[in-house]
């Protein structure tokens, strides 16, 4: 469930072409984007039901945080123990993942509202809220450990 978003076979076409796909990709309506990119790319649809369903159950049935509802918003129950997460994913997983413990309403354009550099860190704390507690973001794209090795923003070294 962790896998990015899976992308059309992109191979063998050459850089100005990948990038001028891209850009044809981005310019198409929002509710174009729920269908991913044509012409054997995974649906954002699908993406969300992959990913959330991943998340829920690494939380509910590994980690025995349990979903609660107060007032139409979704709250957790975490076990007493203080525990730590640690996920390792791309973008769009981590986007997906954001999105629902966030309680940030799914859209289609997800990855892009949630993009970050290559290696940025992201945290998330629970915080008590009412009857349970709320996922709250802590840091988002944090890149400060990348910055000793000179590498600019999103780069990787050749």
């Amino acid at each position: 469930w962790l896998d990015e978003l899976r992308l059309p076979t992109l191979e063998g076409r050459t850089t100005e072409e990948v990038e001028k796909f891209f850009a044809s990709a981005r310019a198409r309506d929002l509710e174009q984007w729920w269908e991913g990119l044509p012409p054997d790319g995974e649906s954002f649809r699908h993406l969300y039901e992959r990913v959330s369903s991943g998340v829920e159950g690494l939380l509910e049935q590994t980690h025995g945080l349990r979903s609660h509802d107060n007032s139409g918003y979704r709250l957790w129950r975490p076990p007493e123990d203080d525990r730590r997460i640690l996920i390792v994913a791309h973008a769009g997983t981590i986007s997906v993942i954001l999105s629902v413990l966030l309680d940030v309403e799914p859209v289609s354009c997800a990855v892009e509202r949630f993009s970050s550099y290559w290696a940025a860190i992201t945290r998330l704390q629970t915080v008590p809220i009412a009857d349970a507690y709320a996922f709250s973001l802590r840091a988002f794209n944090d890149i400060g450990h990348l910055l000793p090795l000179g590498l600019p923003p999103g780069q990787r070294r050749g």
